[in-house]
């Protein structure tokens, strides 16, 4: 804090004890104080799932310097993880193994089931099978239900993933109109698996229909995509006119 906030303290007299301290803040010190809050605010927020709607590789970071703060973005697809999202990307890995386990708990046609649908991902994608389960259980209900605590009442939101459907998707996310190349799946798969890895073809529809004007064309659309892979869970454009569905909406996005 002391090397953001310049501070001022005066001590006040009291009748026992040490005397009171009291801080002064000047406007600058203020401004920085702010800006040190909202940066540790966006980089855990971030970290913990980013519901900001941005990916771990294409958030901005948030520099404070003192009363200017700057936002730096960072440049191409693959950033240096820090320690802490290694640590987050260990616990996805641990809870994609128990998705594994937890299915194949319920039978061998099961088994074989994720079994084939991890090995078409991990090979789509150019990613490790623990990476692979860790994204399926994101996508089918598996991770909010191991997180939980495995809940009788979140199980059936649970779904084994077809192997032969994803693979149907994942070829529609590459030769389709979006036409992802290897890194550029991976990217999206990664950072928003639940519409990615699960109709990809139904949520890219509804999400370019109600796009706002900017980006309503395929290429704009496609640009904004990799940039954001998370616009593929907006689904309306309220225009003002509130539908009751602010999470799925243009509207309340950066994106308006």
């Amino acid at each position: 804090l002391s090397a953001h906030v310049p501070l001022t303290m005066a001590a006040l007299p009291r009748r026992r004890g040490p005397p009171a301290c009291r801080l002064h803040f000047n406007s600058a010190a203020r401004r920085s104080l702010l800006l040190s809050c909202f940066a540790s605010v966006v980089l855990c927020w971030h970290r913990l799932g980013h519901p900001f709607g941005c990916s771990a590789d294409t958030c901005v970071v948030i520099s404070v310097s003192g009363p200017e703060g700057r936002a730096t973005p960072p440049a191409g697809l693959a950033a240096p993880a820090s320690a802490a999202e290694n640590g987050f990307r260990e616990a996805e890995r641990r809870t994609g193994a128990s998705a594994r386990a937890a299915a194949a708990e319920r039978g061998a046609g099961e088994a074989a089931a994720w079994d084939g649908a991890s090995a078409a991902l991990s090979k789509a994608c150019g990613v490790d099978t623990a990476d692979a389960d860790a994204w399926l259980a994101k996508a089918f209900g598996w991770s909010m239900w191991i997180t939980a605590g495995q809940p009788e009442y979140l199980r059936s939101r649970t779904e084994v993933p077809d192997a032969d459907r994803l693979e149907h998707d994942l070829r529609w996310l590459a030769e389709g109109p979006l036409g992802l190349n290897q890194e550029e799946l991976r990217h999206v798969a990664m950072s928003c698996p639940r519409r990615a890895l699960f109709a990809p073809a139904k949520h890219y529809a509804k999400a370019l229909e109600s796009a706002p004007p900017q980006f309503s064309g395929q290429e704009a659309f496609r640009k904004l995509l990799i940039a954001d892979p998370k616009i593929l869970e907006l689904e309306v454009n309220c225009d003002g006119g509130c539908n009751a569905r602010c999470a799925s909406c243009w509207r309340v996005s950066r994106h308006r």
